[in-house]
């Protein structure tokens, strides 16, 4: 009779714990969760006939004594004592010494996928699952039910906190225009004095500026809205529950600019997807393990390298000095030209050499987008070594070869001289006229891998460093953080994560920057200009117009010449004063000239009076 009573007791403790169950972390979605599992709520009659049908499913695996307390285990003591109260139940069973953790971890999250796959056959079975056709015909009354409350709770309550929050809003504006001011000042109180400072001076006053820089200056998470990131977070909440859904979220979003937490959950899971073992379930056990190997790493190296400080290593003036160099003179990079941000670059540059030995130039490109994407301003020392991890993740896993970089430009301009023959032609024209080349345009890969191919060093500088190609090659190298406005860029690497680095969507991204720019480089008559325009005029594209172009190739595979024509940016028109004696009316009106627009050996200027009256 006690041991009833206490079962009883066990049972209703267990109950009491469900309900306070918080899965997500979430205020708002914790509270609408709790709603939709109610007594009396639509679920309660969909478990009624679920839960019988994963028990006889579940049984068929009790042949195995660790499959089946494992499976008990999961299932929880309330399953096991409402539809399974006949086998027997032995957690020691499943603890050391009798069974090690590593044996254990696998046969859990073996354990987990075969229920997930045996709970959506049974909610098949009874019309509780969405198929993939979404046809909600299949489903039962009782998941229709179910499907409409949850969907007013979840609506209702989601409306509820933004309401909060924009009641906040002005406070919180309020708060952070103080916490900038002093932020400012304590900057400039531990740098009055820095040699980096009046370096950085010098490197701004020196650089040419385009008018994008110095209007737009950056901000710290562009493209995004705290409504947005709201969302954005609740759908991680509801991802890392079943990370599996993140193929249908991307799916969803592929072509879309991702919200900061997204960002951060899909990057992650591809970075971390090689590194993930068959039995690995939870990705951030996979992401603790990675973090613990990584530290061992800058461990090792500050011992090989006889270190006190891993972001001080024997390369640090060198990475300094191409940090400063690169910053200053690449004008995509100039809205982040502030000590700052150097400095934290600079340090993440000598942890990363601290962990692998390694440093390339083009490492300062590929770290930006994920200094934008993973700060953390609560944890300032953790976030060096946490981007300096994802750093080295992306250059093992996602970052195409070298020779895939030079089949995707090649690619472009053989489809370029069959697709587009007057484009091509007059590239490869003007790209022999006055040609000076500038090595230090390219990164040392390029030039290395190409000289290799060529005879002579001077054949090699006039003939392959000439070629359109290059460019491309450098805009790919560079993965579009050299040559593209952040929030373009940004664009393009959350679509390039979410089809996991396909090579083919890299195409799609160079290809619809390129012919953004035709009417451009249609303009362009020699060399120096035709590289202006690869170099200088890609940073001047609005996000949406990238994003545009590229939908058009990647997802709705139209014709690319379309495209110049979604370059909506406003180019500058000259102006002159006409002084007119002889009419007053016109002594004060400007002539406005239309920008020259380029056509194969033929250049025409328009003149339009302003205000003309016809």
């Amino acid at each position: 009779m006690a041991n009833k009573i206490n079962s009883q007791n066990k049972t209703i403790i267990e109950e009491e714990d469900n309900i306070k169950y918080l899965p997500f972390n979430i205020q708002w979605l914790d509270s609408s969760y709790q709603q939709t599992i109610l007594p009396d709520s639509p679920w309660q009659k969909i478990l009624d006939d679920l839960e019988p049908a994963l028990a006889n499913k579940v049984r068929q695996q009790f042949n195995n004594p660790e499959r089946r307390q494992m499976l008990i285990e999961l299932l929880g003591r309330l399953f096991h004592i409402k539809l399974l109260r006949s086998e027997p139940y032995d957690p020691n069973s499943l603890r050391p010494p009798l069974i090690t953790e590593e044996h254990r971890r696998k046969l859990e999250n073996e354990a987990k996928s075969w229920l997930q796959i045996q709970t959506h056959k049974s909610a098949l079975e009874i019309g509780a699952a969405v198929t993939e056709d979404d046809d909600i015909n299949k489903l039962s009354n009782n998941m229709k039910n179910f499907l409409e409350y949850t969907y007013q709770i979840v609506r209702k309550a989601l409306e509820r906190y933004l309401y909060q929050v924009q009641q906040k809003d002005n406070v919180k504006q309020e708060e952070q225009k103080l916490q900038d001011k002093n932020r400012r000042k304590y900057h400039d109180d531990i740098n009055s004095s820095s040699k980096l400072r009046s370096i950085l001076r010098d490197s701004k006053t020196n650089s040419r500026k385009l008018p994008m820089i110095t209007e737009f200056p950056p901000t710290p998470y562009p493209m995004t809205s705290e409504y947005s990131d709201i969302v954005s977070s609740s759908v991680v909440a509801l991802l890392k529950r079943d990370p599996r859904r993140v193929i249908f979220i991307t799916e969803k979003l592929f072509g879309q600019q991702l919200p900061l937490s997204l960002r951060q959950f899909i990057w992650t899971e591809c970075l971390l997807r090689v590194e993930k073992k068959p039995y690995d379930y939870d990705l951030s056990l996979v992401e603790l393990q990675i973090r613990r190997e990584f530290a061992a790493g800058i461990t090792r190296g500050k011992t090989d390298l006889k270190l006190t400080n891993p972001s001080n290593t024997p390369v640090t003036n060198l990475i300094e000095n191409a940090v400063i160099e690169t910053y200053s003179k690449v004008h995509a990079l100039q809205p982040f030209l502030e000590e700052n941000h150097l400095r934290f670059t600079i340090k993440i540059l000598n942890v990363l050499y601290t962990y692998k030995k390694d440093y390339e130039p083009y490492f300062i490109y590929w770290l930006l987008p994920f200094q934008l994407s993973y700060r953390d301003e609560a944890n300032k020392d953790e976030e060096i070594y946490v981007i300096a991890m994802h750093l080295d993740l992306f250059v093992r896993h996602c970052f195409p070869e070298w020779t895939n970089v030079f089949s995707i430009a090649s690619k472009i301009m053989t489809d370029l001289s069959s697709n587009d023959p007057e484009f091509y032609d007059h590239l490869k024209t003007i790209a022999k006229i006055r040609t000076k080349i500038n090595q230090k345009d390219f990164v040392t890969q390029i030039i290395t891998l190409e000289s290799k191919h060529s005879g002579s060093t001077a054949q090699y500088a006039r003939e392959l460093m000439a070629d359109p190609v290059i460019f491309l090659r450098k805009w790919i190298g560079e993965m579009f953080f050299g040559i593209l406005n952040s929030n373009c860029a940004l664009y393009l690497w959350d679509q390039f994560f979410m089809i996991k680095w396909n090579t083919q969507y890299i195409e799609h991204a160079t290809k619809a920057v390129l012919y953004l720019l035709r009417d451009r480089f249609m303009y362009a008559t020699d060399y120096d200009e035709m590289r202006k325009v690869f170099l200088e005029e890609p940073c001047l594209l609005q996000t949406l117009d990238v994003q545009a172009a590229f939908v058009h190739l990647a997802l709705k595979n139209d014709d690319p010449k379309y495209i110049p024509a979604m370059n909506q940016r406003l180019y500058s028109a000259k102006s002159t004063m006409i002084q007119n004696n002889h009419n007053p009316q016109m002594s004060n009106r400007k002539k406005a000239y239309l920008e020259t627009i380029g056509i194969k050996d033929i250049s025409l200027t328009l003149a339009i009076p302003v205000n003309s009256s016809i």
